[in-house]
């Protein structure tokens, strides 16, 4: 990612030793962002309703993360939930440990049937490995994020890393995994991934940038599922244009923290060759526990020289195979959980579809609808924004 000018210089300037409250954002806002905006929403604005079996999906409002946020290092975000007993949202940042250590915000966001308010960052939470430190850089990349109501603590996934180089150096090899953490920040468990999942130089594992990146809680409450974005190594070529890939998605004993299960999700190709000759990519970015079979799964393209393309589906994992203890998908034969396109971004009326990374159900609105949240990865550039999108979604 690449850097952001900003306004601070130290990390004592972004964040306090109590309370951890960013710089500028407590009372008046700062003079970078301007009036605090929230009493003057911008009109509702009117979009065509998306209705399959089963749901329907309006867009109740979007916002922009104001820029006095950006200016105090506020950034990457790529997995966001809801704490529905104190109405406040969680958002973790995908930063290395590079720009501030590794850690997750605290929002402000009122959703209601009418608009969507704005953003407000109240708190910084940096993130402790188990002896107490924060993590260096380079130790850690964070893309998930999920509230646990029943036990009041926090689950969050890292990609790790992969960089092998090729001049005979040692490679820089770390596993991808899925820690619990107080929501003071402190560790207090790491779940075990499978074998498969382990990071290696050699022609196994995930590929960089590929490995944990969709996260939930099962609605019984009783497991964690977690994703991977492309398919391992083993298991075969990234998605092109004409093909899609296998990725794996583990689903964990909460209570053990052990794997128990491992699916397989089909991702679509990607939607278009690159006009300019450039780089094409799908993933899985995140997933959302509907009910116990089935989840919303989020995939985002990216397609260098148009831009990206962001689909919700559902996927049902009722009748999925086992391949908790299979090493390579290749050449073996299994049913993956099927899936159905619910919503194509892009006929939403949003404008310019950007990176959207995080999802998480918000409050349920008098009428009964659910609410979606989705937020977008600005990747630390001035090119791209931090972007809320909040959805209203009845099911049945």
């Amino acid at each position: 990612m690449p850097n952001v000018p900003r306004t601070v210089s130290t990390f004592a300037a972004v964040v306090t030793v109590v309370g951890t409250v960013v710089a500028g954002t407590a009372g008046t806002a700062s003079a970078a962002g301007g009036a605090d905006a929230t009493a003057k929403r911008p009109p509702v604005r009117s979009y065509t309703d998306v209705a399959v079996p089963g749901y329907a999906f309006r867009v109740i409002g979007e916002r922009t993360l104001p820029a006095r946020y950006r200016y105090a290092g506020v950034g990457g975000l790529s997995g966001i939930d809801y704490n529905a007993a104190k109405d406040r949202w969680y958002a973790i940042s995908d930063d290395r440990s590079e720009h501030l250590p590794a850690r997750f915000y605290t929002f402000d966001l009122d959703v209601t049937a009418t608009g969507l308010g704005e953003p407000r960052v109240t708190d910084i939470t940096l993130l402790k490995r188990p002896d107490g430190k924060f993590y260096p850089k380079g130790s850690v990349d964070p893309e998930a994020i999920r509230f646990d109501p029943a036990a009041g603590d926090l689950t969050w996934t890292s990609e790790g890393e992969r960089l092998v180089p090729t001049d005979g150096t040692a490679p820089t090899l770390v596993s991808p995994g899925a820690y619990r953490s107080t929501t003071g920040g402190a560790s207090t468990a790491e779940l075990t991934q499978p074998a498969v999942l382990a990071a290696s130089a050699g022609e196994t594992g995930p590929r960089r940038n590929l490995a944990l990146e969709g996260l939930t809680l099962s609605a019984n409450g009783n497991g964690v599922i977690t994703a991977m974005e492309g398919p391992l190594l083993q298991d075969g070529a990234e998605p092109t244009p004409t093909s899609g890939a296998p990725v794996r998605v583990t689903l964990h004993s909460k209570a053990t923290g052990q794997p128990v299960n491992q699916l397989v999700y089909q991702l679509d190709p990607v939607p278009a060759a690159s006009p300019t000759g450039g780089a094409a990519s799908n993933g899985v970015t995140e997933i959302l526990a509907v009910d116990n079979s089935h989840y919303l799964v989020l995939e985002r393209a990216y397609i260098e020289g148009a831009g990206n393309s962001v689909r919700l589906y559902e996927m049902d994992i009722a009748r999925a195979t086992n391949v908790l203890n299979t090493p390579s998908l290749a050449g073996v034969t299994y049913t993956p959980t099927t899936k159905r396109l619910l919503v194509d971004f892009g006929a939403f009326g949003l404008g310019t579809v950007d990176n959207i990374e995080g999802m998480g159900w918000g409050p349920t609105l008098p009428n009964g609808e659910r609410t979606l949240v989705l937020v977008s990865d600005d990747n630390f550039s001035s090119s791209q924004q931090t972007r809320f999108v909040a959805l209203g979604v009845t099911l049945g």
